[in-house]
């Protein structure tokens, strides 16, 4: 069955024996079957759960008997640390280590991480890590299935896996080279509680980047410091907000929007509705001018910026983490199927909140300064090396080369900010002279930076108090009209539905303002109640056309808002290119008594009565009065 020269192991002992000196193996970790914690350092002796109470060994359902010995659930861990030194020990796999040194992308094209936005943020901002190209970039991969093979949801099983991104695009995500580091167990899936299970993995990337580890390169035929970082996490979107601990669902659903999120709730299809895509076009998109096509809004939000590691850290740090499935009450490892009943009252809900947890990758010392796309800032340093390169990437003269060490060497403080008056620009080159500034172009002067600067700071300032007054505006808004519309039906009611008069004047509110914005004049506008106003029984064949009429508020009760007169009650008739309908008249606008009343029907050419005068619009039959 052999080729020649080639023998087995006798014996399975023999075959460890043999296998040993290769670490192929792997550790078992006994867990809480609710995910409170992990049985290892000073829980490893423990026989319950310290939080839960839940029995570490199996327990028979029916006698209730604990099967010492026998564990209820196993994590299984495959060790990093010697995984990595094996991979440098073939010539050929560690020469494949150093692939992105020298093949980083020339004609602007992504092709390979190397050639990413987060590559180059490493390389800026931790300069002695990327110096030795044999230091790995990680990138971590989880998700769950059934590994039974039945396509159904009653067991879920998590592996973790780590993919290096050292090697080239052809191999690096084949599986031979797909690092399978944790297998997590059903039968529920780990959800919030994955962090336990990623704590002996954490752990060892930790010490990775802090100290390394020796291994031997077999290429370069040497001993070196092995340092390995993680970029990022590749999940679809629920796994994601396991790992990172964010809603991913509900009102606060987009993990990108945050707190400035457009959610609104669909009270018939119960669920919710994600508005504010808009937002993320140019300023002076056409889209974004469209009112029927959406909302019935013009879009005027801006773009929502990224949140940073460092921002994410704040949010969370006041977070205290519970992990497990269970409460203390609970001892014995069986469910009950009796679903609980919820308390409906709002003064019990929890406030929605948009972190659950503060995710265990930030625990490592770099995570929390990672950047994304979005938030990268580009400082004079980067620009002015950038700008002194061939194409190569060599620098074009050698005295532009020893400028770059001077610049890399400097602080990283200096390197990353983008106060021109304490970068690493000045530091190495001095005090800009007067009309210029180094890698801002031509044109560019110390006092227009500074001026820049000085208003984004304003802008800042004046774009939040806006914020603020449109809120105050909002709410000043909806107040005044619900109290319009209270004291207009308890008039109504005093007076038994007839008025001694044509007409009563509101109150003595003559001009009312929100804001800067003026809403209504009331001076001289009457309310009319259906005897005074003449209303006669006919069908709207029997109506004259330009017969005289009076439109009436269609949320304040009898509030006459201007005159007019019947256009048509033809059902087919078109207005402004729309159907008319059978609940609507077209009527010409005379006269306008009440000013900034919306249309029942607004286009982009008029909103408010006021820009219908001497036009037809489409009104309410039912708010549409008849005059003698």
């Amino acid at each position: 069955m052999l080729p020649e020269k080639n023998t087995l192991p006798e014996t399975v002992y023999s075959m460890r024996k043999l296998l040993k000196p290769f670490d192929l193996g792997y550790e078992k970790i006994h867990a809480c079957p609710n995910d409170c914690c992990l049985f290892r350092k000073d829980l490893k002796d423990l026989d319950r759960c310290p939080k839960c109470g839940s029995s570490r060994w199996k327990v028979d359902k029916v006698t209730t008997k604990v099967r010492k010995g026998v564990p209820e659930k196993v994590l299984r861990y495959f060790p990093v640390l010697p995984r990595l030194k094996r991979m440098f020990k073939s010539k050929e796999k560690a020469e494949e280590m150093i692939w992105h040194s020298n093949h980083k992308s020339q004609d602007n094209m992504m092709c390979h991480p190397v050639d990413s936005v987060a590559w180059d943020t490493i390389n800026h901002k931790w300069p002695n890590f990327a110096s030795d190209p044999r230091n790995l970039r990680l990138g971590l991969a989880t998700d769950g299935f059934n590994p039974f093979g039945d396509l159904s949801s009653r067991y879920s099983c998590w592996p973790v896996i780590l993919v290096n991104y050292n090697l080239p695009p052809l191999t690096c995500m084949t599986k031979e080279n797909l690092m399978l580091t944790l297998l997590i167990p059903g039968p529920k899936q780990p959800g919030n509680d994955i962090d336990v299970y990623l704590e002996p993995l954490v752990e060892d990337l930790k010490e990775l980047w802090d100290k390394g580890v020796e291994a031997y390169d077999a290429f370069n035929k040497s001993m070196f410091n092995l340092k390995v970082i993680l970029m990022w996490a590749i999940n679809d979107f629920p796994a994601y907000g396991n790992l990172v601990g964010c809603a991913t669902k509900g009102k606060l659903g987009c993990p990108i929007c945050g707190e400035d999120i457009c959610s609104m709730w669909l009270k018939y299809s119960r669920k919710f509705a994600y508005l504010g895509h808009r937002r993320f076009l140019s300023p002076n998109h056409l889209l974004r001018e469209k009112k029927k096509w959406f909302n019935g809004k013009k879009e005027r939000g801006r773009k929502v910026r990224h949140l940073n590691g460092l921002e994410i850290v704040n949010a969370t740090k006041d977070i205290e983490n519970d992990w497990g499935k269970k409460k203390n009450s609970d001892t014995v490892n069986t469910s009950s199927r009796k679903r609980k009943k919820q308390d409906n009252s709002k003064e019990l809900r929890k406030p929605v909140q948009m972190w659950k947890k503060k995710s265990i990758f930030f625990d490592l010392p770099y995570w929390s300064e990672k950047t994304t796309q979005g938030d990268t800032k580009i400082t004079r340093s980067q620009v002015w090396i950038e700008g002194h390169k061939k194409k190569n990437g060599e620098p074009i003269t050698e005295a532009v080369g020893e400028k770059m060490k001077q610049i890399q060497e400097c602080p990283p403080e200096s390197q990353n900010t983008t106060n021109i008056a304490d970068d690493a620009i000045r530091l190495v080159f001095g005090k800009e002279t007067r009309g210029r500034v180094r890698g801002m172009g031509f044109g560019v002067t110390p006092s227009k930076v500074g001026a820049y600067v000085q208003q984004n700071g304003t802008v800042k300032q004046l774009q939040d108090m806006v914020h603020n007054l449109q809120q105050e505006m909002q709410e000043m808004k909806s107040m005044f009209l619900q109290s319009m519309r209270q004291q207009n039906q308890q008039e109504h009611v005093a007076s038994g539905g007839i008025d001694s008069g044509i007409g009563n004047e509101v109150g003595s509110n003559n001009d009312i303002n929100i804001g800067a914005k003026k809403i209504c004049n009331f001076d001289n506008v009457k309310h009319l109640t259906t005897a005074q106003s003449n209303l006669k029984n006919v069908s709207c064949g029997d109506i004259c056309p330009n017969s005289k009429c009076k439109l009436l508020h269609w949320s304040v009760y009898g509030l006459v808002v201007a005159e007019g007169r019947i256009a048509s009650t033809d059902p087919n008739t078109k207005v402004h290119h729309v159907v008319l309908g059978r609940s609507c008249w077209k009527v010409w606008i005379d006269k306008v008594l009440v000013e900034k009343v919306d249309l029942i029907r607004p286009n982009d050419e008029m909103q408010f009565l006021d820009d219908a005068i001497g036009s037809t619009v489409a009104w309410l039959s039912k708010f549409v009065v008849l005059c003698d």
